[in-house]
């Protein structure tokens, strides 16, 4: 159910998604003098094809984000690491050796 169009903002009530309840779309300044059953089918469409793209591209996002998390750590503590292994190798061939 789309409530309408009021001044530069469509709000559809109804976004047929299991998670979210309400859209509401701010038309740019220069498609305001469109028709306001062209904006409402406008947003109807973007809404039907986020609804269908929504699940797998939240899940892409989230190991994106692990990934760039754990490169990025990664890249702050490679010397510290190694330094570690180093050391431990160093302290291993002491024990062995001496």
């Amino acid at each position: 159910m789309l409530r309408g169009v009021h001044k530069s903002i469509i709000e559809v009530c109804e976004t047929e998604n299991p998670y979210f309840e309400k859209a509401i779309f701010f038309v740019r300044p220069g498609q305001r003098d469109k028709d306001a059953s062209f904006l409402k089918n406008k947003a109807e469409e973007y809404l039907s094809r986020a609804s269908k793209s929504a699940e797998p591209a939240g899940q892409n996002m989230i190991q994106t984000k692990t990934k760039v998390r754990f490169s990025h750590l990664f890249q702050k503590y490679r010397l510290w690491l190694l330094a570690v292994l180093l050391t431990g190798a160093y302290l291993l061939a002491q024990y062995f050796m001496g």
